[in-house]
């Protein structure tokens, strides 16, 4: 799951934001948690209320693994670099407002 906390297009079709990717699982045994924080660049093209898009985004994640088996504390986490770029089609609902 990611959250966007914050968009805004800087030219047309062009949109700077801000996601937090977020992932826990696990059961009686074992967890393992993920946030991060990555900024992104979208560029939709064209100008129908349906639009293609590419995506660049890049940032960190924190990866928490916690449970019964690991040495000493019983818990490892480390933060890596997070590089992404993607398509997709926006439903476009409004002036400020789309379904990505």
């Amino acid at each position: 799951r990611q959250m966007c906390i914050r968009d805004r297009f800087v030219a047309d079709g062009l949109a700077l934001g801000a996601g937090i990717p977020l992932f826990r699982a696990g059961n009686s045994d074992f967890n393992t948690t993920q946030i991060g924080f990555t900024p992104f660049l979208r560029y939709y093209i064209g100008t129908s209320n349906v639009r293609p898009f590419l995506n660049v985004s890049g940032g960190f994640i924190n990866t928490s693994v916690s449970g019964r088996g690991f040495v000493g504390n019983n818990r490892e986490s480390s933060t890596s670099g997070l590089f992404s770029g993607g398509a997709g089609l926006a439903f476009i609902l409004n002036r400020n407002a789309s379904f990505d």
